[in-house]
């Protein structure tokens, strides 16, 4: 039967596919400029700008070594735009890999412009607002993490992604008014605000995609309740 990964077994694959050339070649910390070449980024830094990452170049890894947060205060853009991902492919997908007892956070204070790490189509270029048409795409990234925390501000800011954080002193906590997309992964998940967070379909990263699909929801566990929001 299975089960949810321990700590160790889910590490072990934060790198799965990820191509060697990729891994041969690091970076300390994040350019002046906002085009990134594809290699392993070791970040101890808050990002304050929008960078582009293009998955037609290679592949990407980013360790975010320190409590991390992606915002300007300035009011301006801020984090990673990923393009030209390939839905059935996830070697050149950029993981984001979270050192054990940090936080990664994704935004800050209100914003009306895109902010976050944005992997999907959105329905406007200014303001975020929700994902178009969600069922026929898929967040090109993967965020992973042990012992750690994954925290996405409220107020449209943005997280697209394939998310896990394991362990024991894990954990995800999601405000409200914000913008996600993908699926999470988490011993301890916390929405700490009025407004409720919502979670929107996505497909497994592996899962073949038609237009308007919903996947029916299987487990070996007995089902009490559930429901999708929208």
């Amino acid at each position: 039967a299975s089960h949810y990964p321990t700590a160790a077994e889910a590490e072990a694959n934060f790198l799965k596919n990820v191509p060697a050339a990729t891994l041969s070649k690091s970076f300390t910390g994040l350019p002046a400029s906002t085009s990134l070449e594809p290699g392993c980024y070791h970040i101890t830094k808050n990002v304050t700008q929008m960078y582009e990452v293009d998955c037609s170049k290679g592949g990407y890894v980013f360790y975010i070594d320190g409590d991390v947060q992606v915002y300007n205060t300035s009011g301006v853009p801020a984090g990673f735009n990923i393009k030209n991902g390939d839905n059935n492919k996830d070697a050149n997908w950029p993981r984001f890999i979270i050192k054990k007892g940090c936080t990664f956070t994704i935004g800050g204070a209100t914003v009306t412009y895109p902010n976050g790490i944005i992997s999907t189509a959105h329905k406007s270029d200014v303001s975020p607002s929700e994902v178009k048409s969600n069922s026929t795409q898929k967040p090109h990234c993967y965020v992973y993490g042990v012992d750690c925390t994954l925290e996405l501000k409220q107020e449209n800011n943005i997280l697209d992604c394939y998310g896990g954080v394991y362990g024991d002193n894990s954990k995800i906590i999601m405000h409200g008014s914000n913008y996600f997309f993908g699926r999470l992964a988490a011993m301890d998940m916390q929405s700490d605000n009025s407004n409720n967070t919502k979670i929107p379909y996505c497909p497994g990263p592996y899962d073949n995609i038609k237009s308007n699909e919903m996947e029916v929801m299987t487990t070996s566990m007995e089902i009490v309740r559930f429901q999708y929001y929208y």
